[in-house]
């Protein structure tokens, strides 16, 4: 037994050191293309005689991070980076609705992907260590510890973003009945707006930092209908999105701002009452999982239990003393 324990030991060093070589295989060559192609925008950039474009969607890895963790992070992200700049640009908006708009950002979770799928690999190597396992189950074993840490950045990010719209939705319909308020007792949009995100500064300040943002955008120079699409567009709540559609019918049109915000405010807590009516129409549903499987056993053992020992202590002896 002592030589099969030394053994798997042996099988897991291996594995653990070809897992090592082949990441490290896959960085270095990834590594080798972007420098490859970063090489090749630098010319064209000196000959064409262009600055290079601070809007674009690979910024955050093609010039480089400034202080020294994020340089040490930096090479490790290009690892994770996704393939099309379309997907590239996606990730950028789904970092922007989880309220990571730096620069910065894409470079620090990309990084902080890898080396969460490092770190579980050679924490379930540690473990495998200890109490050892079979070479095929290790290897199983740390592939799904590797991806788990890749992934679960990815779903920390789609529950904070799912956190921060359904804090902005609720508070949405009371955001608007203050603007339907300030701006019938005369204020203009940009002052209602500034009003209300001060008013919101403390029950809701995630609305209260897109409206003043918003309002800077407005008093920048940008049109109504597109300060408030860009502020759906950094918060991806849809309910955002309908109010700069109305927003920019009514400049078309010349139709009350004030109505135009009401009737919204009014579909707006339609719609939240209805998602609370489904909630609570589906609570019934998820309490059946933990009914069955931790109230129901309880419930038998206590009324079937007596029974149970009755018959084992006395119907069972007489029925085999009969045969």
């Amino acid at each position: 037994m002592q030589w099969l324990r030394e053994l798997d030991v042996v099988y897991t060093v291996a594995l653990a050191a070809a897992c090592a070589a082949a990441v490290l295989l896959v960085v270095g060559l990834k590594y080798i293309a972007n420098s490859r192609r970063d090489l090749v925008r630098e010319r064209l950039r000196r000959v064409l005689g262009g600055a290079p474009d601070d809007r674009s969607p690979e910024k955050g890895l093609a010039r480089g991070p400034r202080s020294g963790w994020e340089a040490a992070l930096g090479p490790i992200a290009r690892v994770a980076r996704p393939g099309s700049e379309r997907d590239l640009g996606r990730l950028r908006s789904r970092l922007a609705h989880a309220g990571l708009r730096s620069d910065r950002a894409l470079v620090v979770y990309l990084g902080v992907k890898v080396l969460f799928a490092f770190a579980f690999a050679i924490a379930f190597l540690v473990v495998n260590q200890i109490w050892p396992q079979p070479a095929m189950y290790a290897a199983l074993y740390t592939i799904a510890c590797t991806a788990v840490g890749f992934y679960a950045p990815s779903l920390w990010l789609i529950s904070r973003i799912r956190d921060r719209q359904r804090e902005i939705n609720h508070a949405l319909p009371n955001a608007l009945d203050l603007l339907v308020t300030c701006v019938e007792a005369g204020l203009g949009l940009e002052a209602a707006i500034q009003r209300v995100a001060a008013e919101l500064s403390l029950g809701a300040p995630l609305l209260a930092k897109e409206l003043e943002q918003t309002e800077l955008e407005m008093r920048a120079g940008l049109e109504r209908g597109d300060a408030f699409r860009r502020m759906a567009d950094r918060t991806g709540v849809e309910e955002l999105r309908n109010l700069s559609a109305i927003i920019i019918q009514t400049q078309i049109f010349g139709t009350s701002i004030a109505k135009s915000l009401r009737i919204q405010a009014e579909a707006c807590r339609v719609r939240r009452m209805q998602l609370a009516e489904e909630r609570a129409a589906a609570a019934s549903v998820k309490m059946s999982v933990p009914l069955v499987l931790c109230i129901a056993p309880a419930l038998f053992a206590i009324l079937l239990g007596p029974a149970a020992v009755k018959i084992v202590r006395e119907l069972l002896p007489t029925l085999g003393g009969h045969t």
